[in-house]
């Protein structure tokens, strides 16, 4: 068996599978426990109310208030993979402490990866130097539901992708990192350009959730509409294309994707028609599929689904949208 450790135990190190609603599992600590090829050898986070519930959850693994003491204790020795589920500001500086005591083969990160991208590029270069793997949790890339897509928009069953609608809350760093990934992922094109329009307040403060418009390669533009999240929760995609639409619905529960037909009512003009209907893509958690990525890659059987390259190209896609929003102009995004 593997060894890992989870560093930073509040909703998605731990706390999210108190929420009966959500897949199991929704959280490190669970996936760990789950896995037939792990073994959760610690918790470490600064709140000892933690403790209580980590050994609820993981009852052999040590609870540690701080890094530091877990490296003391020799926790950390011969471990396989940490996972950092700490705020994005402390990423850079746990993952070269991480580093530089040569403690795992893998480092398994939650996004946003960094604060900016001049602090992931510095995360990038330490990573390339130590031969370590750090895997970005961009957590829909290890969905099977989400990935079909991309095998439908490539195949070209439906035409070409031409528009995209979105709908989204929670902030362009938060559910934006979800939202410029799933369309790297499906199109194989990163955004060329954005344009700020407005804002909406949010729980996600002062993280801004923006309405802007955007653009890809080949002339393809999209709209993305900017929701407070305390009236609802929201994260639904709309892509157009030439024969056909694909709907993600239930921030990717749900996927419909329609053809076209003869219109009912309309001589002459086609209409959108059903021809299929995915749902409960969710209940294929994401977090344990991740898992299982991670020990395939420690077999060496297996590749990562999510590279520090997919994390760090939302940060520019962000970077750009607050640099629309001071100059109230198109800005084009910056890839260095």
């Amino acid at each position: 068996m593997y060894k890992a450790a989870v560093l930073g135990l509040g909703r998605i190190g731990l706390l999210y599978e108190a929420e009966p609603q959500r897949p199991h599992p929704s959280t490190h600590v669970a996936a760990y426990e789950m896995s037939e090829g792990f073994e959760l050898v610690c918790g470490i986070d600064g709140d000892p109310s933690k403790e209580a519930l980590l050994k609820e959850a993981a009852p052999g693994a040590a609870y540690f208030p701080s890094l530091e003491e877990a490296m003391a204790a020799g926790a950390l020795k011969d471990i396989d993979v940490v996972s950092i589920c700490t705020p994005p500001d402390t990423h850079l500086p746990l993952v070269k402490r991480l580093l530089q005591a040569g403690t795992s083969r893998v480092l398994f990160c939650e996004k946003p990866l960094t604060e900016d991208t001049g602090e992931a590029k510095e995360l990038l270069r330490a990573v390339k130097e130590s031969g370590v793997t750090l895997i970005p949790n961009i957590s829909r890339r290890w969905n099977g539901g989400l990935r079909r897509v991309t095998d439908l928009l490539r195949s070209g069953e439906i035409g070409e992708l031409q528009k995209i609608g979105v709908r989204y809350t929670r902030g362009i760093r938060n559910t934006g990192s979800h939202l410029f990934d799933l369309l790297s992922m499906w199109t194989g094109n990163p955004i060329d350009w954005v344009e700020t329009l407005g804002e909406t307040p949010t729980s996600a403060e002062p993280e801004p959730t923006l309405s802007f418009a955007f653009g890809l390669p080949g002339g393809v533009t999209g709209y993305a509409e900017g929701v407070d999240d305390r009236q609802y929760y929201l994260f639904d995609i709309d892509l157009y294309c030439s024969r056909g639409k694909v709907e993600m619905r239930c921030s990717g529960d749900e996927i419909l994707v329609y053809g076209t037909g003869p219109h009912h009512l309309f001589q002459g003009f086609a209409e959108l028609t059903p021809k299929s209907h995915e749902t409960g893509l969710l209940q294929d958690a994401c977090m344990g599929n991740a898992i299982e990525n991670i020990r395939r890659i420690l077999d060496g059987t297996e590749k990562p689904y999510c590279e520090l390259s997919d994390a760090i190209y939302p940060l520019y896609v962000a970077e750009a949208l607050e640099r629309s929003r001071i100059s109230q102009k198109r800005e084009e995004v910056r890839y260095e």
